[in-house]
């Protein structure tokens, strides 16, 4: 028997630079962008303006450099902060020097090996580092060791600028004026080269402080001045996408996101983790499916709840992701999925309601009972039973794809609504996201608030409680509204209809008791 949590997801793609933003240039899918000759086509001020951060002041010192790179994903933070006084390491300054080098292409290729034995392959800053120190741009401390969560110093850093521009351009910048503190150092020459650049000025009492550790947001403003540097002079061009544009709309509230046609891009909704983009066409069937659903709508999950504003490089890389959304996802446990395992842990296929016993199978198989492991404490009541193996329930099966498959917590008690506890009426009343559709005690008949990925609720004994919960798909190809669940009936995930159809309109058992919906 396994032990696992729920915060580590199954089939993760980890992403180097990951970054955010507000209204900045999102490019559509069929975007033809031009090229930008100088940093204010690539930072408009709109970017430079705006609040990335919480931890960083629009009009501050180095804000709008950290927004700009920000936005481009050459600099990233770290669970919503980017920590503008904290200390740059190698490690971070690699990445950073790598991922700016990348926005015009001209980022050297990492090599295969490298001889620095405290850079593993999993390290975050191993393809920059890599990379760098193949072209002779960077260096290690020894020739087997980088060091690369070592602060790095303000005269370290204008030797790897000076390194880069004549190693990747083949330039040599002109020397300008000297400062007090740095004659006869190793690194005179390279500070003097990025004054002649405009790279830098110093301190107001004439001197560099070389050996100063580089805070992040000084490093965010020396490889801004480089950008400049670089475009103004025409050395590089970098692709300048087309404007994206946001309106705000309500009930519920959420922003809208549209491509410079006015066509549809992404709905972000407030207080909601769930993500509804528009994406390449496919189609969801099953064999007791009267009609399957043909559609170009993804469902994808972030990090945290949505608070209005627009984390613009999540949407960029969400829209190119094509890795199964919470919609493929849903599909993999129905009749006949093949079977995915990670780390010899069952993450997917084929999964039945729960075991017979006598006529019937009781409800109760949860998550941790389909994978066969032993959850947290935080996230279940108790440990898996071992005859509901790839068994999971109604309210199960929504933990099983949100928590374990897409990263929404799970708790095994309602706790405020913080995260997704156990029974589907405790999923309806007290869960993280928003309801659109409320609990009237009537069959819901206005669709006009529905979103692929809403969870949808029912009263399908009935009993005037909530005691079944689904995902909504969207309309099918006959155009009624359809959506998923896991269903004794049918022992297991079904978007069919058989004993009954998986239709939230018209006067079927579903349609008739359907009550409520929530977006996660």
């Amino acid at each position: 028997m396994r032990v696992a949590t729920v915060a580590a997801r199954s089939l993760a793609v980890v992403v180097t630079f990951a970054v955010a933003f507000v209204g900045w240039p999102l490019p559509p899918a069929d975007a033809s962008p031009s090229d930008a000759t100088s940093l204010a086509e690539i930072c408009p001020e709109e970017v430079a303006l705006a609040g990335s951060f919480p931890d960083v002041t629009a009009g501050k010192a180095h804000a709008s450099a950290i927004f700009c790179l920000h936005s481009l994903g050459v600099v990233q933070g770290n669970n919503g902060l980017f920590r503008p006084d904290g200390t740059t390491t190698r490690g971070h300054l690699a990445i950073a020097l790598f991922g700016l080098l990348a926005l015009s292409g001209d980022a050297p290729a990492p090599t295969a090996s490298h001889p620095f034995a405290d850079v593993a392959n999993t390290h975050v800053a191993h393809d920059a580092i890599a990379a760098l120190a193949g072209v002779g741009i960077i260096q290690g401390t020894t020739a087997t060791t980088f060091a690369p969560n070592r602060p790095i110093d303000r005269a370290q850093l204008a030797t790897l600028l000076d390194n880069t521009h004549e190693r990747t351009f083949g330039q040599t910048l002109p020397q300008g004026p000297t400062f007090s503190d740095i004659g006869g150092t190793t690194h005179e020459h390279s500070i003097r080269r990025l004054v002649g650049g405009g790279i830098t000025v110093g301190y107001d009492d004439g001197t560099y402080r070389p050996r100063v550790s580089l805070s992040r947001a000084q490093m965010a403003s020396f490889l801004t001045r480089y950008l400049d540097l670089l475009t103004t002079n025409g050395i590089i061009s970098i692709p300048v996408p087309q404007q994206l544009q946001t309106r705000r709309v309500s009930d519920p509230a959420r922003t809208i996101v549209e491509d410079p046609q006015g066509a549809w891009v992404a709905t972000f909704t407030d207080g909601a983790r769930t993500v509804a983009l528009a994406g390449p066409s496919r189609r969801f069937d099953e064999a007791t499916a009267a009609h399957g659903v043909t559609s170009s709508t993804w469902v994808r999950v972030l990090p945290a709840p949505f608070a209005g504003q627009l984390d613009g490089a999540w949407l960029a890389r969400a829209r190119e992701d094509t890795s199964p959304d919470v919609l493929a996802t849903s599909m993999q446990y129905l009749t006949g999925a093949p079977k995915i395992y990670a780390g010899g842990v069952l993450v997917a296929g084929d999964a039945s309601y729960g075991p017979l016993r006598g006529d019937t199978r009781p409800v109760g198989s949860d998550w941790h009972d389909y994978q066969g492991v032993v959850g947290t404490a935080a996230t279940t009541t108790r440990g898996p039973i071992a005859d509901r193996y790839q068994s999971v329930d109604c309210s199960g099966y929504m933990r099983l794809l949100w928590g374990v498959r897409s990263g929404v917590p799970l708790t095994g008690s309602p706790n405020g609504g913080v995260a997704l506890p156990r029974r589907a009426t405790q999923q309806a009343s007290e869960a993280p996201g928003v309801v659109p559709i409320r609990d009237r005690g009537t069959q819901v008949t206005d669709f006009s608030r529905l979103q692929p990925g809403d969870l949808v609720f029912f009263d399908a004994t009935p009993s005037n409680e909530i005691d079944h919960v689904g995902v909504y798909l969207g309309p099918d190809d006959a155009g009624r509204h359809r959506f998923v669940s896991s269903r004794r009936s049918s022992d297991g995930p079904t978007m069919g209809d058989y004993r009954g159809a998986s239709l939230l309109d018209g006067n079927g058992l579903y349609a008739r008791t359907f009550r409520a919906t929530r977006r996660l």
